[in-house]
């Protein structure tokens, strides 16, 4: 024994310096690899930076943070995520933990209290001395309803709301096993938030983003290569195709649903040499484009706006969202079957999201896969879209859906009291609806999770993201405006609309792992499902107050009753999806006889409208 602590109703608990070392530096097992080195992989513990910067290095070559991984040169990647209070949540690959080691995060993960496969570390610089303080403090400030067998549950720096932290103290009788940060940290005045399938399965490029010892790697320039030689942003405008930026765009008044299609055939008209066919192809699989184009154009709307503004070609170079859609449609109209899959593949392995509009962005290309995908009618690409989606960072994107018919609903705010029923009160899919500014911001209110929703009144909202935008820098929101010019309901393409022909022809593929594809339908069911339940859990603590007013209707309409229906058809909605998707897969489950997945897929089904994740802690 080490140390002896005493709890506040008098039991004593015991630190022993393998429990305290289990902390600090973690376990570790050999796992046998044929053809290769033994794998040191992690069998438990390790909650502090250090900790896992010591075994990160293990892995120099072939682990990647996220943010520059690449498929082609790296086997893993991982990710890390710093709270207000410094705790760090931190996510490893599968492969760098033991079996048993993994299976133990999913069971937290079941019930709302961590993610599978993530790692809560204590912030950095937490030492031996620190970990120590820490039991003692956390001891003294228990609480006594959050007790569990073998769980304790205490309180550091319950004097310093912006330090405050929640920590879990795991024991066996009076032997303490471990301690940790729990990854539900206090709404004191950081940004803690409860466990959220938002954050579980969303890789998002932040400001609270943790790098450890990569993040000198941020300063590294982009290198582009799709024109067969390196060559640095400066020059991304001499080499974009010109199948981009010869692209006459949407005009002032004209309808964009009318523009796409006028766009598709001109795609499908367009004429390319063998040279300038490939140089699309490869502008598509750029790794740097693919990667960090977030920041590219971002980086071009501060300092080159002039040029973007004056020169239609330039504008066009840097309107990367919109080529790479044209990309893909392009690939699909003249028929390169190979290079469509390859491309797919590609994009969903190595694009990561961002913050503000880019979430909207990647949803944009999303979409447009999706939709190609469907109609293609091709097994081996719907199969192994199936694949590259179930694993893909940007995933999460591709489960939110957005039910854009609230916004038409909102615009009649200003009209109000109304002595009728207006149209925008029906249930209507406006796939032709097109998005301003201010729709922009309704949507960021609608993702905001629940620390945001519950502490802020919708003007509060508006002023706090209007202000965020602002800060991005000097034309971020005219990068918003331009880029939303392409936007309209076609953009938010809901999977659980395709999903059951995405899997009708996936399951034709001649050559598929069928555990292989059970497994990763698997793994949509159970992320797509989970969003929705965190999904409806926001919606409702978004109109919470408005939760007596979705039943009977009334004249003349005002405010309450106006988001009282918005509230009862976002339900609808919520509900209405979830069936889509869950139906679609218990018949394909029945189909091919994969009776593990149709259990998943009805037990899924039990909890729609039911299932409710935590809200903030106080």
């Amino acid at each position: 024994m080490l140390l002896e602590f005493v709890q506040k109703d008098g039991k004593k608990l015991e630190l022993t310096e393998h429990a305290l070392e289990h902390v600090l530096k973690g376990d570790f097992v050999l796992r046998p690899i044929k053809g290769r080195e033994n794998m040191k992989v992690l069998s438990g513990g390790l909650h502090t930076c250090e900790a896992w910067i010591d075994f990160r290095n293990c892995y120099e070559d072939e682990l990647e943070h996220l943010h520059f991984y690449n498929n082609e040169q790296h086997k893993f990647w991982y990710y890390g995520r710093e709270l207000g209070n410094g705790v760090v949540t931190l996510r490893l690959p599968r492969e760098l933990f033991a079996g048993k080691a993994a299976k133990i995060t999913m069971y937290p993960d079941d019930y709302y209290k961590s993610g599978y496969l993530w790692k809560t570390l204590f912030p950095v610089g937490f030492d031996r001395e620190k970990i120590i303080k820490v039991i003692e403090e956390a001891l003294a400030n228990e609480d006594i309803a959050q007790r569990k067998q073998g769980q304790i549950v205490g309180y550091i720096n319950t004097d310093e709301p912006l330090s405050m932290m929640k920590v879990v103290i795991q024991h066996r009788g009076k032997e303490i096993k471990s301690v940790f940060p729990a990854w539900t940290q206090p709404n004191t005045g950081n940004n803690g938030k409860p466990y959220s399938h938002y954050e579980n399965i969303g890789f998002v490029i932040a400001q609270s983003t943790q790098y450890f010892n990569d993040r000198k790697k941020l300063k590294l320039s982009s290198c582009f290569n799709f024109a067969g030689e390196s060559f640095e942003v400066e020059k991304l405008h001499l080499y974009t195709p010109e199948l981009f930026k010869a692209r006459k765009n949407p005009r002032l008044g004209q309808s964009l649903s009318d523009w796409k299609g006028a766009r598709i055939n001109e795609l499908k008209k367009f004429e390319l040499d063998s040279e300038q066919n490939d140089l699309v192809y490869n502008y598509l699989n750029d790794f740097s484009l693919i990667k960090f184009h977030p920041e590219i154009v971002s980086c071009a709307y501060t300092h080159v706006w002039e040029a973007i503004a004056s020169d239609t070609s330039f504008y066009n170079s840097f309107q990367i969202i919109q080529n790479i859609v044209d990309g893909l449609h392009y690939l699909y109209v003249t028929k390169q079957k190979d290079r469509l899959v390859t491309t797919i593949e590609y994009i969903l392995a190595n694009m990561v999201s961002h913050t503000l509009f880019d979430l909207m962005s990647k949803k944009r290309i999303l979409s447009a896969i999706v939709k190609v995908v469907v109609a293609s009618k091709r097994p081996e690409l719907s199969y192994k879209f199936l694949l590259g989606l179930s694993q893909s960072p940007v995933r999460r994107e591709a489960y939110i859906e957005y039910n854009l018919d609230s916004l038409s609903k909102k615009k009649l705010l200003s009209s109000l009291p109304m002595s009728d029923f207006p149209d925008e009160l029906c249930m209507v899919k406006n796939p032709s609806l097109e998005l301003d500014f201010d729709d922009f911001i309704e949507i960021l209110k609608e993702a905001l999770g629940e620390t945001y929703t519950l502490n802020f009144k919708s003007e509060a909202l508006n002023t706090l993201l209007n202000d965020l935008i602002e800060e991005q820098g000097p034309n971020f929101k005219k990068l918003i405006i331009e880029s939303l010019r392409y936007f309209n309901g076609e953009d938010f393409t809901s999977l659980s609309a395709h999903i059951k022909a995405i899997l009708e022809t996936a399951e034709c593929f001649e050559d598929l792992d069928r555990e292989l594809l059970s497994k990763s339908v698997g793994l949509i069911l159970r992320d797509y499902c989970r969003i929705q339940f965190a999904h409806r859990q926001r919606i409702n603590a978004r109109y919470i107050d408005y939760n007596d007013y979705d039943g009977e209707l009334y004249l003349p309409l005002d405010s309450n009753l106006l988001f009282g229906i918005i509230l009862k058809h976002e339900r609808w909605t919520n509900s209405m999806n979830l069936e889509m998707l869950v139906d679609a897969v218990i018949e394909f489950s029945e189909r091919n006889e994969f009776n593990d997945l149709k259990n998943d897929a009805n037990n899924f089904k039990s909890k729609i409208g039911k299932e409710k994740p935590p809200l903030p802690e106080r």
